[in-house]
């Protein structure tokens, strides 16, 4: 084999394990440090917009496959009473500090899709919620546009009509509602969320009164 060849095969084994290493990069997901007295599960139970009901559980739709994406990134779905509520961690949709959505997003969102449209008759409002760093305009303006590019991501869906549309809402959050007050990674992870509410209509005062003073958008 001349020089010329070895140069050729050199160059085309270099570019598959590129290619290998690109194809097997997965959303990573913060782990929870060895020392931790308390799980994901926990601190997410507590951030339902509805904390009157003490005990949140875990929902499961009729198919629990709905699920299986959104518990691989570190989310999870509760149900507290009439409200449910999904959990998606921000490291898997957004790139860091920005509202420029990750390519594995988009089916995250398809599945929220498929559980909304599961509950025709309730409301969703979208939060996203940041992690304290940063100035507070900085995350209130990130975290509206994190929350308002979701709600219009799901309405691209096709199971999503303009009835169920109509009854979506988003806020900002910023930091007002953090689920720890853990400054390490992991627990900045945990506080950097969107979260997806259904609940009834009539219970919107509830939700605002919970929401304090943020704007509410309707798009």
């Amino acid at each position: 084999m001349n020089v010329r060849n070895l140069f050729v095969l050199f160059g085309v084994m270099s570019l598959a394990c590129v290619l290998s290493a690109c194809s097997s990069k997965k959303t990573t997901v913060v782990a929870p440090p060895s020392s931790a007295t308390v799980s994901r599960d926990a601190l997410f139970s507590n951030s339902l917009l509805f904390p009157s009901d003490a005990a949140a559980h875990f929902y499961w739709p009729p198919a629990k496959t709905l699920t299986k994406e959104i518990r691989a990134v570190g989310g999870e779905i509760y149900q507290s009473g009439s409200f449910i509520t999904i959990v998606l961690p921000n490291d898997a949709l957004f790139e860091p500090s920005t509202s420029s959505l990750l390519p594995g997003a988009y089916s995250l969102i398809e599945d929220v899709a498929k559980v909304i449209v599961r509950f025709p008759d309730q409301s969703v409002i979208i939060t996203a919620h940041t992690d304290g760093i940063g100035s507070e305009l900085y995350q209130a303006k990130l975290s509206r546009q994190q929350a308002q590019l979701i709600a219009l991501v799901l309405w691209q869906q096709d199971r999503i009509d303009l009835t169920t549309f109509k009854r979506f809402k988003y806020a900002g959050m910023s930091n007002s509602l953090p689920v720890t007050e853990d400054t390490s990674p992991y627990g900045q992870s945990l506080n950097r969320r969107i979260q997806i509410t259904i609940y009834p209509s009539r219970e919107m005062e509830e939700i605002k009164s919970i929401l304090g003073n943020q704007e509410i958008g309707q798009i």
